[in-house]
């Protein structure tokens, strides 16, 4: 039917919406070309012109954004995103605009524009609780974790520090679940950091992530990828998106650099 031309509207956008889920799934799986071939599919089949604020279309220009935001391109993510954001015809879309803010703080922290990147997630347009009913609350949970982070590197510690006791006490139910195990460890690890900063020199404390690192395994999504790295960025002593993208390509599982940390 497709070949013929004979596929309906409603059709072409069943199409369309199985095609963005599949684009979604490679992309939280970090099989990033394969999303991007999805999103192009998607792109042929919307209608010519694309109405600006037609659903596929602004779902696929930020998931696109977002993928080549992790792929050695989140200059060109930010162009993209104020475009959509703040161009002569702005994405109207509530919920996508959201994604988009907060896909826009993710890439500007990127480019280590650290004060930048938390105006950004500061300016989300809705409440936590508007965010929680659309998005769940994991997504929340990422959003408030990412603002921890943008808290500590603009300078901001101790909003930081409550920041992250905050979260410790409110999404304490939520991090007894044994998915997210993980999480609760890896904010245990940022939380003594914060407190003692010069742990992250220690042999000892490197030791300690990198045995966590062995429960970890290789099953994280990308936002818990981000987290961990930024993390490691601070063992390295390295600028993030560099170990971010060795880790994403596979390169960044040597954990006794740059210590010997035999046992």
């Amino acid at each position: 039917l497709e070949r013929n031309g004979r596929f309906t509207e409603v059709e072409r956008e069943a199409q369309m919406g199985f095609l963005a889920i599949l684009a979604q799934a490679a992309y939280r799986n970090r099989h990033f070309e394969t999303a991007e071939k999805h999103l192009d599919v998607i792109q042929r089949l919307l209608p010519s012109p694309v109405p600006r604020n037609h659903p596929y279309y602004v779902k696929m220009v930020s998931l696109r954004a977002a993928i080549i935001g992790y792929t050695n391109r989140y200059r060109e993510a930010i162009r993209i995103l104020q475009q959509c954001l703040s161009g002569d015809q702005p994405i109207q879309h509530e919920e996508e605009r959201c994604q988009m803010q907060f896909n826009l703080a993710l890439c500007t922290f990127c480019d280590q524009d650290y004060q930048g990147a938390l105006q950004h997630m500061l300016a989300i347009e809705r409440s936590d609780k508007w965010l929680f009913d659309r998005f769940g609350v994991e997504w929340i949970y990422k959003k408030q974790m990412v603002t921890v982070i943008l808290l500590w590197e603009s300078g901001q510690y101790e909003a930081a520090a409550a920041l992250l006791n905050k979260m410790l006490h409110d999404y304490g139910e939520f991090l007894k679940q044994e998915i997210y195990q993980r999480a609760k460890q890896f904010m245990h690890f940022v939380l003594r950091y914060f407190e003692e900063p010069d742990l992250i020199r220690e042999v000892s404390f490197h030791r300690e992530i990198r045995d966590a690192k062995i429960s970890w395994g290789e099953k994280e999504d990308i936002h818990a990828i981000l987290f961990f790295c930024w993390l490691r960025a601070k063992m390295l002593g390295r600028p993030y998106y560099p170990v971010l993208q060795a880790r994403l390509k596979g390169e960044g599982d040597n954990w006794d650099y740059p210590f010997n940390l035999k046992d």
